[in-house]
């Protein structure tokens, strides 16, 4: 049996196509997400093709001190980088915010300044937080090729304690049709931006670093009771023209 393949925009690894094998026999529930109404897709319709239909937000994150940066995109409850080196015992100087964050000074001053279009860091967070949502691909460009050294990981917290973390290395994800050597995509990457995953990454001193995230289903809570009430509207009125 293969180790993965591709369906779409989904990856099946091992461990799915042995799960599947081993509950074949018992059947499997029909479900690709399509019609779900907890879910947005964009253009798409279902997770099978949500690959083809990614939104995107950009972020440039520029260290401008001499001493490298660690800085978190955290959706999540942590008020502050603090708290999440505290309760969530990951190692971290900043939250990623708009604008320009500082600590130390002198020999140990850090410096980083942030950008995010559309919109702002602060927006996507707070949307994040009560939609989450779920990451794809990630670009990177860089100006200086050894960052593209440096991991992204990719962890989930709560107040139980670290329920499990990942990492991926933006150089290891380079191929021949990747030409610019200062340019990463992680692709299939299946990771989630909400309220309980952290996602950091080392800023070397004196580097920049511009990510393209791409976004594809979203689970918003806010657009399911609208569309529970179309859905009990379009009844309410089926009922009403059947009796007339």
């Amino acid at each position: 049996m293969t180790d993965k393949m591709k369906v779409g925009s989904m990856t099946l690894d091992a461990r799915d196509l042995q799960e599947a094998a081993a509950n074949h026999a018992n059947g499997v529930e029909a479900y690709t997400g399509a019609g779900d109404t907890s879910l947005e897709f964009g253009r798409a319709n279902s997770f099978i093709d949500e690959g083809n239909s990614l939104r995107e937000v950009i972020q440039k994150i520029s260290n401008t001190s001499s001493n490298d940066i660690i800085v978190a995109l955290c959706p999540g409850y942590f008020a502050t980088a603090a708290s999440i080196i505290g309760e969530g015992n990951v190692a971290a100087d900043f939250i990623i915010a708009d604008g320009t964050q500082t600590k130390g000074a002198d020999a140990t001053l850090k410096t980083l300044v942030v950008s995010q279009s559309p919109s702002k860091v602060v927006d996507l967070l707070g949307y994040a937080r009560i939609a989450p949502m779920r990451i794809l691909r990630a670009k990177l460009k860089v100006d200086n090729v050894e960052q593209l050294e440096e991991p992204l990981y990719y962890r989930d917290n709560n107040p139980f304690g670290l329920q499990g973390e990942d990492r991926v290395f933006p150089s290891s994800t380079k191929d021949d049709s990747q030409s610019d050597e200062k340019t990463a995509v992680i692709p299939n990457m299946s990771w989630q931006m909400d309220g309980t995953h952290i996602i950091t990454y080392k800023v070397k001193a004196g580097r920049s670093v511009t990510i393209t995230w791409g976004f594809g289903a979203t689970q918003n809570p806010t657009q399911e009771l609208e569309r529970k009430y179309r859905k009990a509207k379009q009844y309410v009125a089926s009922a009403t023209v059947k009796n007339m």
